[in-house]
């Protein structure tokens, strides 16, 4: 089985259209999955329309969620408190070509333990200023932490549960946990794949275009100089 772990926050009024489409594809596709919503401190109608949906297919669509904002908070307990074998990360807005978890699956079903989707060159649709915050990341990870992976995000990313297994204290409340991950299993020699994935992000950021670059960059630095 195959389980889509998806972030939400205050995604009330995409969140059953979009997860119609998810199902569809994945129906199309006959292969067996389940749905993760991980709900963080949502103030609007999100977390209803999750229980909603949970009560419509309990078998396929199951939930966490936590008071306080924070894909951290609900990616650690998640690796925690439930049994997986193959997770990969969707975000609620689509804006990851839904292919990377056939491609996903295939390659941890071969004994991949991370696969890292990045987007894909000219093709992306993407605002300005992520694509900036996205490339200075990129070359921070590269020159700092000796990292050559091209995407750090938390979207279309997948991992094996053996690879996750014991690995909770490395998740930090918000978003920084996927370059420990990435840290780490580059360290212990784990396998890692990098696929492209066609990215439509022109949504307005729910995030601080200012505080979140600045936090990205404040725990590379600081991980760059304490990583053991």
């Amino acid at each position: 089985m195959i389980s889509i772990f998806i972030p939400v926050h205050n995604e009330g009024l995409i969140i059953e259209e979009n997860t119609n489409k998810i199902i569809k594809f994945l129906n199309s596709k006959d292969i067996n999955y389940e749905i993760l919503f991980g709900e963080n401190g949502s103030v609007d109608n999100t977390l209803k329309l999750v229980k909603k949906l949970n009560k419509k297919d309990p078998d396929k669509i199951k939930y966490i969620t936590c008071n306080k904002r924070g894909i951290g908070r609900v990616f650690r307990r998640l690796i925690t408190e439930y049994n997986f074998n193959y997770l990969v990360t969707v975000d609620m807005d689509l804006s990851h070509d839904l292919n990377f978890i056939i491609e996903a699956t295939e390659l941890l079903k071969k004994g991949y333990d991370i696969v890292i989707g990045f987007k894909k060159g000219v093709n992306q649709k993407r605002l300005w200023y992520r694509k900036l915050f996205t490339n200075v990341n990129i070359l921070m990870c590269r020159y700092l932490l000796g990292l050559p992976y091209k995407d750090f995000g938390a979207g279309a990313k997948s991992y094996s549960s053996e690879f996750l297994k014991g690995k909770e204290n490395y998740i930090d409340n918000l978003s920084f946990f996927t370059t420990k991950l990435f840290f780490y299993g580059k360290k212990e020699k784990a396998k890692i794949s990098q696929v492209p994935v066609y990215c439509s992000d022109t949504r307005k950021s729910k995030l601080n275009v200012v505080t979140l670059p600045l936090y990205i960059t404040y725990h590379i630095i600081k991980f760059a100089l304490i990583r053991k």
